[in-house]
């Protein structure tokens, strides 16, 4: 039985004088994989292009980008929160992840878990921020079945209008 030629080695022989272990690290056996694929990088392209038509419109409708969550400006780096999700088609026929009624702008710190923002929040928690009823006419606006998922996981009627939480008007 033949072993591999690497000195050291005591495996038994695959092909080309190597075990399947050495055999494989040959560099003709290397290939580069592409980190991300050219559509991707075009579906970025696109994404960037709608965030910042995003915060283009913030600022020519306020003055200012506006954080969604929190009523203060975002100065510096702005996070953009998809309310319905990235996944799916939106009802007007849109990727939910470059539908720009379903995108909106926020502080990082608002948004990002480990700062404790809106993805660290149980959905009841998230029920009882000041921004619930936005935010759920915001997904209705986007997606009605995400809205109904939403009604169903929170036990809220269908046909009654959203109330604000907090105050329990209409």
């Amino acid at each position: 039985m033949k072993r591999c030629n690497v000195s050291g080695c005591s495996n038994r022989v695959f092909s080309h004088g190597k075990c399947k272990y050495h055999l494989y690290k040959l560099p003709s056996y290397q290939k580069k994989l592409n980190k991300t694929s050219d559509k991707r990088k075009e579906y970025e392209k696109v994404y960037k292009r709608v965030t910042r038509q995003i915060d283009a419109a913030s600022i020519r409708d306020t003055g200012c980008i506006q954080c969604f969550f929190c009523p203060c400006p975002v100065m510096g780096v702005v996070d953009h929160h998809h309310v319905a999700g990235k996944q799916g088609i939106s009802d007007n026929g849109i990727d939910l992840y470059l539908d720009p009624q379903g995108i909106v702008p926020c502080h990082p710190g608002c948004h990002r878990p480990e700062q404790n923002g809106y993805h660290s929040l149980s959905l009841q928690e998230i029920q009882q921020q000041r921004y619930f009823r936005k935010l759920l006419e915001k997904i209705k606006s986007v997606s009605i079945r995400k809205y109904t998922d939403w009604c169903i996981k929170l036990n809220i009627n269908l046909d009654e209008p959203i109330t604000d939480c907090l105050s329990g008007e209409y």
